[in-house]
């Protein structure tokens, strides 16, 4: 083998070795990914299914899911920002194994995720978590939220200057918590009386509040 074969050879090994060892740097599983489903004829969402995740530089992946469904009347989330997936990249792939359980007790699953050639996200349950309730999907396809707009689908925006949180959807439970406008809001359910939205919100913290907010407030109430 002359000088210059072994040349490109070195030169070859040398970027094998450094897309095997930078395999997981673009983090292709970063970010946070929804799914909204619509029943036909209803503005409300019918189920939202989300997970946010994280990807270190050697694969490592972490985060949560979050489901919604029955138009907010069920619902598997973590009240305070708990993680509750966790798995690998698979190496030289656009693959990951996780290890996930519910917040109703279901514990042991493991999942598959896949980036699309759409840059779209599929979960895929291998083993259904044991020992307790999962109503999440089994299998999905999910968008990667890419702006401000995406961020919010399904939340309402705050159009009062200062909005006061609830205790219970009644006047006389205003607590300390606030919003302000131009923030967002999930909504989770109606009161009985139609006045007062069950929301989510989450603080720059991290932190998750759910409360109730008076519907003027988002300017959804019942006409």
């Amino acid at each position: 083998m002359d000088r210059s074969t072994c040349y490109r050879y070195l030169i070859l090994f040398f970027f094998i070795f450094q897309s095997d060892a930078f395999a997981h740097v673009n983090r292709l599983f970063n970010g946070k990914w929804e799914y909204v489903e619509y029943i036909p004829g209803s503005m409300k969402p019918y189920s939202v299914f989300d997970i946010s995740l994280n990807e270190g530089e050697n694969g490592k992946i972490y985060g949560a899911y979050c489901f919604v469904t029955q138009y907010g009347n069920r619902d598997d989330c973590s009240p305070d920002g708990e993680l509750n997936v966790n798995g690998h990249a698979v190496d030289l792939s656009k693959k990951a194994s996780v290890a996930f359980y519910s917040f109703f007790g279901a514990k042991n699953g493991i999942a598959e995720l896949s980036i699309n050639d759409d840059n779209s996200l599929t979960w895929t349950i291998i083993r259904q978590p044991q020992e307790g309730e999962y109503y999440g999907p089994n299998r999905i396809v999910l968008k990667k939220i890419t702006s401000e707009t995406d961020a919010h689908v399904g939340d309402r925006l705050v159009v009062a200057k200062k909005a006061y949180l609830y205790d219970a959807p009644s006047k006389l439970r205003q607590g300390e918590t606030y919003v302000i406008e131009g923030d967002y809001v999930k909504l989770v359910r109606i009161s009985t009386d139609l006045r007062f939205w069950e929301v989510k919100f989450s603080t720059k913290s991290g932190r998750t509040i759910e409360k109730w907010i008076d519907c003027q407030d988002i300017d959804f109430c019942a006409k």
